[in-house]
């Protein structure tokens, strides 16, 4: 049984969904998907369809909410607050 699966036993509508973050392209939100999903944190991608087709990364089209249920909106939070890569720590790329 997959994790949507297991959201949806016995439940007669969708899930709340918590933005947890937003990402700057499709590759950075496929890397925070991948991540997550490891942790067995189910994810909805939101995107603008002209950002991935035309591969927008720096304007708001090439935007990328990621969102979980709620149940798991706090271990997501979690998650992203642990993935710091040398940009975001305050060194030069």
């Amino acid at each position: 049984m997959d994790m949507w699966s297991l959201l949806f036993s016995g439940a007669d509508s969708l899930p709340s969904l918590r933005l947890v973050k937003t990402a700057g392209g499709q590759m950075e939100a496929l890397i925070v998907k991948s991540r997550l999903e490891a942790e067995r944190i189910p994810v909805h991608l939101r995107y603008e369809p002209a950002g991935l087709l035309y591969g927008f990364s720096a304007t708001i089209l090439g935007r990328v909410d990621i969102l979980v249920p709620e149940a798991f909106a706090e271990a997501a939070m979690t998650v992203c607050g642990e993935m710091r890569g040398p940009v975001d720590e305050g060194d030069a790329a």
